[in-house]
């Protein structure tokens, strides 16, 4: 073979070879860019972990509603909010009647209910009326308040025996009150499990507006 021929098999050769390095130089650097990415998405991973901490505390049970609160139920009361009466003695309307409906969830709860007349903490402090709702043996939700609808004659020995516009406010609550002049139900509180306190009782009012006139229109 001549000298020649074993150059240019010699050149030959060495593309081919140079060729075959650099295909097979490809894979290997197709192979470090997987890694990278591989690596790259780990440490997303990493980093999301560490911008947003997952909790792990368990809250404790906190159990179910102590105490659910009275509702004067509206929807069900049998006179307007709006009444007239007369201090007029030939007048048919003489006196006024303030029945009322109390939806109180928990059956077995006392319902202490009052009648104020133009209440005022300073000057007129005290309930015109008070009774209480017995909860035991009761198996209505709903119940009359009174039971009895309570009637205040429109005469001078009333609250409702002078002309003008007066204020009937039914109060009632789950649980007694501080005092007999208090509008406020007694504090009775429950623990809850993060060391804080509820207060089990619960007061509902409505009014009434009575316009007291001394003709019979």
């Amino acid at each position: 073979m001549s000298a020649e021929v074993a150059t240019s098999m010699s050149h030959w050769e060495a593309k081919k070879l140079g060729g075959s390095r650099q295909r097979h130089g490809f894979p290997r650097v197709c192979g470090g860019l997987r890694a990278l990415t591989v690596a790259g998405s780990l440490l997303a991973l990493i980093l999301a972990g560490c911008l947003v901490p997952q909790d792990d505390h368990i809250l404790p049970n906190l159990g179910s509603l102590l105490n659910h609160p009275p509702r004067i139920a509206e929807e069900a009361m049998p006179v307007s909010r709006f009444l007239t009466a007369h201090t007029n003695s030939a007048c048919l309307t003489t006196s006024v009647s303030f029945p009322a409906v109390v939806d109180e969830p928990d059956l077995g709860d006392d319902t202490h209910w009052r009648l104020y007349v133009d209440w005022n903490p300073l000057t007129n402090p005290l309930p015109f009326a008070a009774n209480l709702f017995p909860g035991a043996n009761n198996t209505q939700e709903l119940r009359s308040i009174p039971a009895t609808p309570f009637t205040i004659p429109v005469t001078a020995s009333t609250p409702l025996g002078t002309v003008g516009t007066h204020v009937v406010e039914l109060w009632v609550t789950d649980g007694p009150a501080d005092n007999i002049s208090s509008r406020r139900p007694a504090l009775h509180g429950a623990d809850l499990p993060d060391g804080g306190t509820v207060q089990q009782y619960f007061v509902a009012t409505y009014p009434w507006v009575v316009t007291v006139r001394g003709d019979c229109l």
